[in-house]
């Protein structure tokens, strides 16, 4: 008789489409390069397919746009779907990430192959390309001003100076800072030092417990900037005495931020405190009165030298001498040295 032979179908015309084996998610830097990302098919490819691709990002915020563009400020692809010919199994899909200059933290880009009434898609459906933080985003802190900060004694309590946050903005940052009289540290030293040496001196400092004679009241202390915040005062206090004395300096230092972000290039100041000079001139010894006789010749010239101290230091302290009433013509005084003659 008639023998009738059966052809199973044992795939289909289009196979089964996802990512390659050994496509894994990426973690990668931000930084020019080309990722290229292998999709296969299996199970047949007789006729020819085209797979559409979803694009998912998440933005250094957050946000999330599903079927995004193709091409932004991050990356590009170079396309939103996948044409297989016929017979071809295997196909490329290109990403190119963007390596630009702003502040971000990770950012997330998926792509997702979906299905249709054409395609059948695999378990190997998605890859994800995580994008790290880069370009500083928790921010770099500095000292707003590099010249020296000038106040003087008895006019405030306190000065503020001032830190300020660049690059990024992104989460809460604590900066730490202490403040150095210089019979510690020099200030020609501490410009020149990086920020580990400072703090290494610092602890010694500390460690030998070196009294500090100076006019402020020594601190170590953390500022906090809370995100999106750009600036903050450190607080330093004053102190106020009567103490005849020189201009004195202290040094404040910006020591350590936490996490990963950065100190700048100016980390530390010198504050220079001018002595308030508010003091009253007055005789060294006490002098009542000076007794000349008309009538009788002088003994000596001079007569006398009068003698006067001024606490204040510097240009304040300088002593000028006169006699009252100003029209007396028959006496006179030598203004800087107080020498008295007729």
């Amino acid at each position: 008789g008639n023998a009738r032979m059966i052809v199973m179908k044992t795939s289909s015309l289009v196979g089964i489409v996802e990512f390659g084996s050994d496509q894994d998610d990426m973690i990668i830097a931000e930084s020019n390069h080309r990722l290229a990302i292998e999709v296969v098919r299996r199970c047949g490819s007789i006729n020819a397919l085209n797979v559409s691709i979803n694009i998912t990002y998440r933005d250094s915020y957050g946000n999330v746009a599903t079927d995004s563009h193709l091409n932004t400020s991050d990356y590009t692809v170079s396309s939103s779907e996948i044409h297989f010919g016929r017979g071809q199994e295997s196909a490329y899909l290109y990403v190119d990430i963007i390596d630009d200059d702003v502040p971000e933290l990770n950012e997330v880009l998926t792509l997702s192959l979906v299905p249709s009434s054409n395609a059948t898609i695999g378990a190997e459906s998605t890859v994800s390309i995580t994008i790290l933080s880069n370009d500083d985003p928790y921010g770099v802190f500095e000292l707003a001003d590099r010249n020296d900060v000038t106040i003087r004694e008895g006019q405030s309590l306190y000065t503020n100076i001032t830190v300020v946050r660049k690059r990024g903005l992104f989460g809460t940052v604590e900066v730490s800072w202490n403040s150095i009289g210089q019979t510690a540290i020099g200030v020609n030293d501490t410009q020149r030092m990086s920020s580990a040496r400072l703090q290494q001196l610092i602890l010694s400092v500390r460690s030998e417990k070196q009294a500090v004679d100076v006019d402020f009241i020594p601190a170590s202390n953390t500022i906090t900037f809370v995100e999106d915040q750009k600036t903050q005062n450190m607080r330093v206090f004053i102190k106020n005495d009567s103490i005849p004395e020189l201009n004195e300096s202290f040094t404040v230092i910006l020591t350590a931020v936490n996490g990963t972000a950065m100190l700048g290039s100016i980390v530390n100041t010198t504050v220079i405190i001018e002595p308030k000079n508010d003091h009253v001139p007055h005789f060294a010894s006490t002098f009542t009165s000076l007794l000349i006789q008309e009538d009788k010749p002088l003994a000596s010239n001079p007569l006398y030298t009068a003698q006067a101290v001024d606490p204040d230091l510097g240009s304040s302290g300088h002593i000028t001498y006169s006699i009252l009433p100003s029209n007396c013509s028959w006496l006179d005084i030598v203004s800087a040295t107080g020498v008295l003659s007729n």
